[in-house]
């Protein structure tokens, strides 16, 4: 397991990640009351792609249920939030093709 790891970091710097980092999903803090913070602390709240006001978006306790299936993902920075998308879409491809098939990133 290690070594996909090892191959994915490397893999999304090499494809012009700024920095990539391993987390585990342990270490993520899932609590509702963020929902209300972005609802009235957000200036782009119900505008952005990934915002929980988008109709057919996620809810915080939805997006709980499915990380929790998972035990450890990979933060891509970069400036540019095409290039993530990009650099995610080819890290899942190689996970895939070596058998990661729920991989997701």
């Amino acid at each position: 397991m290690n070594e996909i790891k090892s191959e994915l970091l490397a893999l999304a710097k090499g494809l012009g990640a700024v920095d990539a980092v391993l987390f585990s999903v342990e270490d993520i803090a899932f609590d509702p009351r963020t929902l209300i913070k972005c609802m009235f602390g957000c200036p782009t709240w119900g505008k952005g792609l990934t915002c929980p006001s988008r109709p057919g978006s996620l809810k915080p306790w939805e997006y709980e249920m499915i990380f929790k299936r998972y035990s450890w993902g990979i933060i891509i920075h970069t400036h540019d939030p095409h290039l993530s998308q990009e650099i995610s879409f080819i890290l899942e491809s190689q996970a895939f093709q070596k058998g990661f098939t729920l991989l997701f990133l």
